[in-house]
C-alpha cells in the first residue's frame, strides 16, 4: 500500500477526479451566493439604477466562477509551492487583478458614472473573493484528507485484526497440536510429572492463544507467553534449545504488538536446526529503545523453503499499529530482529 507524501500534503489529490468535481460542484454553489454578497454593498454604496442590479449580481457571478476556475488550476502547481501554499493566493489575485482592470477597460464605456468611482473597491474585492475561494478550497482539501485518513485507518484496522486472525489459526495448527499431544502421550509414559507441568504450559498457551487477541500487550505479558512456548518446547527437545531472556524492569511495562516476540521465536524453532551437540540458542534483550531477538543461524539440510509469511505479518502490524519498521539483520551466523516498544501501559 503506497502512503502519501507527506511533503507535499493533500493538495496532490485536488486535480484526482473526485476532489476536482467536488471543487467544481462547490464553485457553483457558492459562487451566486458570494456574488450577490460582494455585489449588493458595490450596488448601495454607488447608489446604481435598479436596472444594473440584474448585470452586476450576473457579472459578480461570472467572475467568482472564474476566480474559482483559476484557483483550482493552480492547485495542479501547489507540490511546487512547496513551504508556501499561500503562493496560489497572490498569483490567483494578481491574474483576477489583470483580467478585471482588461473587463473594466472594456466595459467602461457603458458604465455610469458612479460605477466609474473608487476603483480600489474592485481590487479589494479581488483579494476578498480569492482569499474566502482560497479558504474553500483548504477546507474542503482538509476535510477529503480527513475522510481518506479515517477510511485508511479502518482498512489498516480491519487488515489488522485479518493479519491477528491469521497469526492465531497459524499458531494453533493441527501440526503444532499433533506434536504437543504426542509430547504429552510419551510424557505421561516417561515423566507424569513432568508431563503434568507440560499439560499445565500447554492449557496456558492455549488459552492465551484462543482468547480475543488484542491489539497490543505488556512486553511482561508476551514474555510469558513466549516463556510458556519455550519450556513447551524445551520439554520436547529438551537440551537442544536454550532460552536466555535480558529484558530490563523498566522495560516490561512498555507496551508491543500481541504475538510479536512469539511469532519471531517460533519463527527461529521452526525454520532452524537442533541436536544437543549443537543447540538453538534464544536471546530476548533490550536497550531501553528497542526490543531485541536473536538467534544462531543452522538452516535444517531439507524441508520446504518458508514463505516467511508470519515475519512479513508481524512487520505489517507493526506498521499499522505506529511501531516503525522491524530491524533485520543477518550476519556472523546469528539472526536478528529489532522491534521498537511502545509507551508504558496505562495504570489502571
Amino acid at each position: 500500500m503506497n502512503a502519501p507524501q507527506t511533503t507535499r500534503g493533500p493538495y496532490l489529490y485536488a486535480m484526482a477526479t473526485p476532489q476536482r468535481l467536488a471543487l467544481i460542484k462547490l464553485a457553483v454553489l457558492t459562487s451566486p451566493l458570494i456574488g450577490m454578497a460582494m455585489a449588493t454593498p458595490l450596488i448601495i454604496f454607488l447608489n446604481l439604477h435598479s436596472r444594473y442590479l440584474l448585470l452586476v449580481f450576473a457579472a459578480a457571478t461570472a467572475v467568482l466562477m472564474l476566480a474559482w476556475t483559476v484557483n483550482i488550476l493552480l492547485l495542479g502547481l501547489r507540490p511546487y509551492f512547496g513551504k508556501y501554499p499561500w503562493l496560489q493566493f497572490i498569483i490567483a489575485s494578481g491574474i483576477m487583478m489583470v483580467i478585471s482592470i482588461g473587463v473594466f477597460a472594456l466595459v467602461q464605456p457603458e458604465l455610469p458614472e458612479s460605477a466609474k468611482r473608487l476603483p480600489m473597491i474592485r481590487y479589494v474585492n479581488v483579494f476578498v473573493v480569492n482569499g474566502i475561494i482560497y479558504l474553500l478550497i483548504n477546507l474542503r482539501l482538509l476535510i477529503d484528507s480527513r475522510t481518506r485518513l479515517a477510511e485508511e485507518n479502518a482498512r489498516l484496522r480491519f487488515s489488522s485484526l485479518e493479519t491477528q486472525y491469521k497469526l492465531l489459526k497459524e499458531q494453533i495448527n493441527p501440526h503444532f497440536l499433533f506434536n504437543a499431544l504426542g509430547t504429552a502421550k510419551s510424557l505421561i509414559r516417561r515423566d507424569p510429572q513432568l508431563a503434568e507441568n507440560y499439560i499445565i504450559r500447554l492449557s496456558d498457551f492455549l488459552r492465551a492463544s484462543l482468547n480475543e487477541a488484542p491489539d497490543t500487550v505488556t512486553v511482561k505479558a508476551e514474555l510469558k507467553l513466549v516463556r510458556d512456548y519455550i519450556e513447551l518446547q524445551q520439554m520436547r527437545f529438551r537440551d537442544s534449545l536454550e532460552y536466555e531472556c535480558t529484558v530490563q524492569a523498566s522495560s516490561q511495562s512498555r507496551m508491543i504488538p500481541f504475538f510479536s516476540l512469539l511469532t519471531l521465536v517460533e519463527n527461529a524453532v521452526k525454520h532452524n536446526a537442533m541436536t544437543p551437540e549443537m543447540p538453538l540458542k534464544i536471546q530476548i534483550h533490550d536497550d531501553g529503545v528497542s526490543i531485541i531477538v536473536t538467534n544462531q543461524l543452522q538452516a535444517k539440510p531439507t524441508g520446504n523453503r518458508s514463505p516467511k509469511s508470519g515475519l512479513h505479518n508481524l512487520s505489517e502490524r507493526c506498521r499499522v499499529l505506529g511501531y516503525g519498521d522491524l530491524g533485520i539483520h543477518s550476519e556472523n551466523g546469528y539472526y536478528e530482529v529489532r522491534m521498537n516498544l511502545g509507551p508504558n501501559a496505562q495504570k489502571a
